[in-house]
């Protein structure tokens, strides 16, 4: 759970904020890219690295170029959902836990573990879906490659409960590298050939997809940005609290010094509620609070 506190008195111009600030660099890089690419903008693609993103890029857009069209902000997964539709195959990783017990279970009896299946099917439900990442990033063509490396990382001998282990481990690999995926269309020529420019905006946690599709679309159209460059750390400092009720009084005086300083919105981050309830009370109210969630933020 988070609160944001904003003084009702005065407030910051969207303009003015530092967040609006890095918009304006990011988004004058991407007009900049369409420029030199020639690209049309509703034929430029913009990765962002959450769903969450999507919205306030288009309105950050729409405040600085508000007149013609605007590029297209997505996600992988919302961008192929855009440009094709998919339905997993009979053998296919489905990623929906159900379906995939099942399917786990008809590969382990075909591997001669069948009657460990109730032993060893979730396992490799478990490991196929920490691979479908990394292996859903690699295009279809390569994908049987990437699965014959990453079996070679496996131990070669083993025994009782390690044998299983490995033998689960390169199920799950197999699985990962022969299913394909709903992003899978986004390696097509005619995705490629509609797209007059890519941008990746790039986050604090890399996604390997998008890194696999900088390199699928040519260098002339495809850029890469990273979010976290020029963003300087503030000051840490750290509080002792004797308790609930000192810990909710510094907490208040903290965004009070910060709305008085002119930095606002503040953003209180708490993971108890009765901690929050007492905050909110201390300040009053003269200052507006909200909640949200991390995701909103």
């Amino acid at each position: 759970m988070a609160a944001i506190a904003d003084s009702k008195a005065e407030t910051a111009p969207q303009a003015d904020h530092p967040a609006s600030h890095a918009w304006r660099e990011v988004l004058a890089r991407v007009a900049a890219h369409m420029a030199h690419c020639g690209a049309h903008p509703a034929r430029t693609v913009v990765l962002v690295p959450f769903a969450q993103l999507m919205a306030e890029a288009a309105a950050q857009w729409a405040r600085l170029y508000p007149s013609g069209f605007a590029p297209r902000f997505e996600t992988t997964r919302n961008w192929a959902s855009q440009v094709g539709s998919f339905t997993p195959g009979p053998s296919d990783l489905a990623l929906e836990r159900g379906r995939d017990l099942l399917t786990a279970r008809s590969l382990l009896e075909g591997a001669g573990l069948g009657a460990q299946h109730a032993l060893l099917a979730g396992p490799l439900v478990d490991g196929a879906t920490q691979l479908a990442a990394v292996a859903a990033s690699v295009p279809q063509a390569l994908r049987a490659d990437w699965g014959d490396l990453a079996r070679r990382a496996l131990p070669t001998e083993a025994q009782g409960w390690l044998a299983l282990e490995a033998a689960v481990a390169r199920i799950a690999i197999a699985w990962a590298a022969h299913s394909d995926y709903a992003t899978d269309v986004l390696f097509a020529d005619r995705v490629r050939q509609g797209t007059d420019a890519l941008v990746l905006l790039q986050g604090l946690q890399s996604e390997p997809l998008a890194g696999h599709l900088l390199e699928h679309f040519s260098p002339e159209k495809a850029l890469a940005i990273d979010l976290r460059v020029g963003t300087a750390p503030g000051e840490v400092l750290w509080h002792r609290a004797e308790g609930g009720d000192d810990e909710a009084g510094r907490a208040a005086a903290c965004v009070l010094r910060h709305i008085e300083a002119g930095r606002a919105p503040v953003a209180l981050v708490a993971g108890d509620r009765l901690l929050t309830r007492r905050i909110r009370a201390l300040l009053g109210p003269d200052v507006a609070v909200r909640d949200e969630t991390g995701w909103k933020l």
